[in-house]
């Protein structure tokens, strides 16, 4: 009996047969593989790139394009009241109440709750800009929450400072000045969660909150730990210690009052 290829018919599938057959199917498989992830990477893109232009176009139409100036968020604001917050030898604090006009929930929640820090006789307006919050801290738009801004009667400065200050009281590295005059600047600054280095500065302070927290109050051996929400503000003496004892970041608008 004849058991060669030829009487066999095994000529017709050869190794090499079966083996390029099948490295054509994984190239195939490939290119539909990589053709498939490029698609959803570029319907994903595409989607990013909607999502981003639709909020912008949301808040513009809202008034208030990001990042808000104070003039644009003076705009949508209307006064409604007036009350008293406390005082003391060095300064008189009242809330200004407002209210916006009606928004979608997105803009209106993305508009500030504290409008802008104010100090009579002299500067007026301190801050430059619309007083946000980062993005990092604890939404603070709830019902029973108004918008506002803080007036700061000055009577006469506090006496100066110690010229070196005291060691963990100084502020985040990263806060920002947003304004001054020559009695004080206004400092914007977030605080991180258990972080016992910082304070509100070597310079007494009106200092006010811009989302809610909880937060550790430090100076001179006497400690307070204490809930704030956004717009509360407090008199703190020179060198005072601020430590968040939460899970978010919280936010101040910090108005040093310089004496030399």
């Amino acid at each position: 009996m004849d058991f060669s290829d030829a009487g066999c018919g095994l000529h017709e599938a050869r190794p090499h047969h079966i083996v390029a057959r099948y490295h054509r199917l994984v190239a195939e498989r490939r290119r539909s593989l990589v053709d498939g992830i490029e698609n959803q990477r570029a319907a994903t893109l595409a989607a990013w790139i909607f999502n981003v232009v639709v909020t912008a176009l949301a808040m513009t139409a809202g008034g208030i394009a990001a990042p808000a100036r104070l003039a644009d968020v003076m705009a949508l604001a209307k006064e409604v009241g007036d009350v008293p917050a406390f005082a003391n030898d060095y300064v008189t604090v009242r809330y200004g109440v407002f209210e916006y006009r009606p928004a979608e929930p997105r803009v209106a929640e993305a508009r500030p709750i504290v409008l802008y820090v104010q100090v009579a006789p002299v500067p007026g307006i301190v801050n430059r800009h619309a007083l946000e919050p980062s993005a990092r801290v604890r939404p603070s738009w709830r019902p029973g929450v108004v918008p506002r801004a803080v007036r700061i009667e000055l009577h006469k400065s506090p006496p100066a400072p110690p010229r070196l200050g005291e060691p963990g009281t100084e502020l985040p590295h990263d806060a920002i000045e947003d304004g001054s005059w020559a009695g004080g600047r206004l400092i914007v600054a977030t605080f991180r969660p258990y972080d016992y280095g910082v304070g509100a500065g070597r310079f007494p302070s009106v200092t006010t909150f811009l989302s809610d927290g909880v937060v550790e109050v430090w100076n001179r051996g006497l400690r307070q730990r204490m809930g704030v929400q956004a717009g509360d503000a407090f008199w703190f003496e020179a060198a005072t210690r601020l430590t968040v004892v939460d899970d978010f970041p919280v936010a101040a608008a910090i108005l040093q009052f310089v004496s030399k």
